[in-house]
């Protein structure tokens, strides 16, 4: 099966759908975008290819839709829903073909770039805390691409110049416009990056534990050093909303976490009996009851549709760890997933609205069936460049789809 370059550009349309429409203020316009995709994607790849995995997620989420309607919380349900019809077809459609993971993070760099007007005028006239926090996760698994492309080994070219402009344009209203949330994410994902340079073996243990231990000491200084920082960027005239944020929570005696363990234990709390404990409350119980969200991944779904459908995500996050240490082909995707979508969702956001997180839940259900097929390209395929960072990584490899012999 070839490499489709048109299929992996629809990919980055679709990883930069959500932030463009935030950058214009429209969030309307992907109602419109999105299906457009799916058109494009459906008459690009042709022949669509099922994993049986697929079933799983798609199952529990179809049976928790189904209770949520005969529980009474239809109005919720049927917001959410069409979102997960839309974002699974056009997932599982873009992941029947191959994808070269250095095209996919240059165009979706490229895309970035063009967005750069409408995002400056964004940050710089928006406020509102919600619509920043959207938009900053809606940016952050673009970003991260960005970032691969920016610090890649080798000659200077045009792609890698616009990366790297974006890089500083987008990590500046990261640091005064964005949340914290977003600030870690980043963080994580250059450690993560660091310690998986090179081979295996001592140095990697050598250089997990100095970089661990190095995060203990910055978190039992967390302030000072914040502080430091925060007077740093002041001398400039750089106002970061985040560290202000964090600052001003704990000089008032408050939790740097915002209430989020409190939100969690009432979360749990709300699940007393076995019965909803196994079955969940539906879609929109979680609202209805803590007023709010839930603000993680894991606790949403327990709520709506019980333990059961709480081992979706759970699963996939243990995939995306596991595939960390599958080998250098492995780790961009495992990497962006863990960083780029996972712990955004574990901090904030809603999930059905996440086209990422669909995107990297059906990838990841159906890795081990790729785990023999994600590598250096065939004969028959397109040969992928080799993308090189700083940190020893090197990623030509290429998604494939299994095919059920």
């Amino acid at each position: 099966m070839k490499t489709s370059k048109s299929a992996t550009f629809l990919a980055s349309c679709m990883l930069m759908t959500l932030f463009f429409c935030y950058s214009i203020k429209n969030f309307d316009l992907s109602l419109i975008i999105f299906p457009a995709l799916l058109v494009a994607a459906v008459l690009v790849v042709r022949r669509i290819e099922w994993d049986w995995r697929y079933l799983v997620p798609i199952g529990s989420t179809i049976a928790v839709f189904l209770f949520s309607i005969s529980s009474g919380n239809g109005g919720t349900a049927r917001s959410y829903f069409p979102y997960f019809v839309l974002f699974s077809a056009l997932s599982i459609v873009l992941l029947s073909v191959n994808h070269d993971l250095d095209r996919l993070a240059t165009y979706t760099s490229g895309l970035l770039f063009a967005c750069l007007p409408t995002a400056i005028v964004f940050f710089v006239t928006t406020s509102d805390v919600g619509t920043l926090l959207g938009a900053t996760y809606a940016a952050l698994p673009p970003y991260l691409l960005t970032m691969t492309v920016a610090l890649k080994r080798g000659a200077w070219t045009v792609g890698r110049a616009a990366a790297l402009v974006n890089c500083l344009v987008y990590g500046f209203f990261f640091i005064t416009k964005g949340n914290r949330g977003a600030l870690v994410a980043v963080c994580c994902y250059l450690l993560i990056r660091t310690i998986g340079a090179g081979k295996n073996g001592w140095s990697k243990f050598m250089r997990a534990g100095v970089l661990i231990g190095g995060i203990v000491v910055v978190l039992n200084h967390v302030i000072p050093i914040l502080e430091a920082l925060n007077r740093a960027l002041a001398s400039f005239g750089i106002q970061a909303d985040g560290i202000n944020k964090t600052l001003d929570i704990w000089s008032a005696g408050q939790d740097i976490d915002n209430g989020r363990d409190y939100l969690w234990t009432r979360s749990l709390d709300a699940l007393p009996c076995p019965e909803t404990c196994v079955t969940g409350g539906g879609i929109g119980f979680a609202e209805s009851t803590l007023g709010t969200y839930a603000h993680n991944l894991i606790i949403q779904h327990m709520m709506e549709g019980g333990i059961l459908y709480a081992l979706v995500p759970s699963v996939s996050v243990i995939l995306a760890v596991w595939l960390l240490f599958r080998g250098k082909n492995w780790f961009l995707v495992a990497s962006i997933a863990v960083t780029g979508v996972f712990i955004p969702l574990m901090l904030s956001n809603v999930y059905w609205v996440q086209p990422t997180y669909w995107l990297a839940t059906y990838f990841l259900w159906s890795s081990p069936a790729r785990s023999r097929s994600l590598g250096v390209a065939s004969d028959s395929d397109e040969a992928a460049p080799s993308l090189k960072s700083p940190f020893g990584l090197k990623s030509g490899a290429q998604l494939r789809p299994y095919v059920a012999q």
